[in-house]
Parts: C-alpha cells; sequence; structure tokens
C-alpha cells in the first residue's frame, strides 16, 4: 500500500486549502483512500471550534461580569447617596459592601433604631437581592439610661419636619424630656412634643419651646389622608429626599412610635408620594398613621388606601 505524507506546519494545512488551525505542526499518514486524513482532519477542526467556543463563552463570561460589577458600584452609589446616610446617620461609620446585588452592612451604632433606620434605606433600593446586616449597637453601661433615651429622641424627632430642627437640644433626666430651642408655629411645637411622647421610655415631656414668631398660627397640619403634607409655614430642606430613604423613614416612624408600632402597613413612595395599604383598626388609628406619614421630610402628599380590618369569622 502506498503511503503519502502531509504536513501541518506555521497553523496552515495542505489537505483544507491553508485553513488556519492555531499553529503548531502535526506529521502523520494516510492511506492512499485517504480516509484516515479526513477523519484526523475533522477532529482539529472539531478541537479548533471547541477552543473558539471556550474563547467566546470566556469573554461573555468576563463581559457578565464587568455588567455585575457596574451594577453593583451604582448600586453602593445610591446607597451612599440615600438621604438616610447622608445625613441621619452620617456620623455613624456605616461601611457597605456590594456583590451580585447583596449588601453587606458593618459598623457599629448607639442604638438598634439605627441598625434598623439602616437596613430599612437600603432595602428600599432597587437591585437589592440580598441584606447582611452585621452592625452591632454598642454596649452601654447601666447608668446611660438617659443618654440612650435621648439618642432615641432624637432620632425619631429627626425623621419628622416639626421635630427635625429641636432634635440636637433636648435634654433627658429621669425618663422626662425637655424639649428647648424655637418652632416655626404653634403646630411644629405641639407636634414635636407629641412625638417625644409617643417615644418608648419617655415618662414625660417639658414643652420649652418658644414662637419664632408672633404671627405664628395655631392650625394644625391636616395631612395623611389626600391632603399635601408639612406642616404650615414650614419650607422643604434644599437637599433633595430620595424615595427609598422616604420609604425607610415611614416605616421607622410608625415602628418607633408607640400608638403605630403594632401596625404593619404596606409603603410605598414614588416622587415623594407615599401610598399606604392594608388594615386600620379604627377611623382615627388610619388618620393617625397617615398624620405621622404625612410629617415625614420629603412627603409631598400622602395617598391612604388603609382599610378597616376584616371581622373574624371564627365565632359564625
Amino acid at each position: 500500500m502506498k503511503t503519502r505524507t502531509f504536513g501541518i506546519s506555521n497553523g496552515t494545512s495542505s489537505l483544507d486549502g491553508g485553513l488556519p488551525l492555531g499553529g503548531g505542526s502535526c506529521v502523520g499518514s494516510v492511506g492512499s483512500g485517504g480516509s484516515g486524513g479526513v477523519v484526523r482532519l475533522r477532529r482539529l477542526r472539531l478541537r479548533r471550534g471547541g477552543l473558539l467556543g471556550l474563547a467566546a463563552s470566556a469573554l461573555l463570561f468576563g463581559q457578565s461580569l464587568a455588567a455585575a460589577s457596574e451594577t453593583d458600584e451604582n448600586l453602593e452609589a445610591s446607597a451612599r447617596g440615600a438621604y438616610v446616610f447622608r445625613t441621619l446617620l452620617s456620623e455613624e461609620g456605616i461601611s457597605m459592601e456590594v456583590s451580585n446585588g447583596m449588601v453587606t452592612l458593618r459598623g457599629s451604632v448607639g442604638i438598634g433604631l439605627q441598625r434598623e433606620l439602616a437596613e430599612e434605606a437600603v432595602a428600599a433600593l432597587p437591585g437589592v437581592k440580598s441584606i447582611d446586616n452585621q452592625i452591632v449597637v454598642k454596649p452601654s453601661p447601666p447608668e446611660a439610661v438617659d443618654e440612650l433615651l435621648a439618642l432615641r429622641v432624637r432620632t425619631i424627632l429627626g425623621l419628622h419636619r416639626s421635630g427635625r430642627h429641636h432634635a440636637g437640644r433636648l435634654e433627658v433626666k429621669g425618663g422626662v424630656v425637655t424639649l428647648k430651642g424655637e418652632a416655626e408655629n404653634e403646630a411644629m411645637r405641639t407636634l414635636a412634643a407629641e412625638y417625644a411622647a409617643d417615644v418608648e421610655g419617655v415618662t414625660g415631656v417639658k414643652n420649652e419651646l418658644t414662637l419664632a414668631s408672633p404671627k405664628a398660627t395655631e392650625a394644625a397640619a391636616k395631612v395623611g389622608n389626600g391632603h399635601t403634607a408639612g406642616a404650615p409655614g414650614v419650607a422643604e430642606p434644599a437637599a433633595e429626599v430620595d424615595d427609598p430613604s422616604i420609604a425607610a423613614q415611614v416605616r421607622m416612624a410608625l415602628r418607633a412610635h408607640r400608638t403605630t408600632r403594632a401596625l404593619k402597613p404596606g409603603v410605598e413612595a414614588k416622587e415623594g408620594v407615599v401610598t399606604l395599604t392594608g388594615y386600620a383598626a379604627t377611623a382615627e388609628e388610619r388618620e393617625l398613621v397617615g398624620r405621622l406619614c404625612g410629617d415625614i421630610l420629603g412627603v409631598r402628599k400622602v395617598v391612604n388606601k388603609m382599610t378597616p380590618e376584616p371581622e373574624s369569622t371564627e365565632n359564625q
């Protein structure tokens, strides 16, 4: 049987019209029928196709990683730029890491309310898949009861238009909160005292707030049920409050106040408009929830869709 040799060198084959094979050399022999050479050549083609497929897969994988990394960077930037972290938690030194939409929070805070607020602010951001909250609450001695209560009251007042200006000027002694400073009007003065009295652990409130102007009115803010939010005469701050921060503040305010903490309404914020859903035991409870939400910084309007709780059918 006659044999002939073929060479594959410099990445080309004489049997395939000089088709590139990716480099290297190979010498083989086939019978005069050439069937063995065809089989071997097909194997080489398949091998080349497999390598090209792996390269394409690696390229796509790299592009996916780059896209995921960019998404994580944008998510982290959104979290760090959120109103809650820029203002209410700016001095707490909370750090965060984002990987594939999974957010890890670290750091230490003075009270559990701040830890919950950080988690709520991140949870409300679009693109967050899960949260690992590793923030710890600093241990405190028993004699620091009033100090911790003051921090709690300041945090809650900081959520509201009517209380945020007085949050840093209050004192607590024996569970009694003393509010100091000036209120823009009587409505703000009254609401600040009500919010402080509604905080767990507060036994009394001394309202020493004075009116900043003799022209201040005593009209109460009618907010919470389709009315425009905001206490009378109170201007919105220059800094914009993002919707995730608004939703987080609403949830935390309802959870922190004794009169509303048992309620768990659905909260949705879009362009400053907060929509409340769920159940309220009474019309007064529904009104209270709406009023508290309407006084949250950044809320422009409240659409209160809360309905009476359905009657139990156990005894029917």
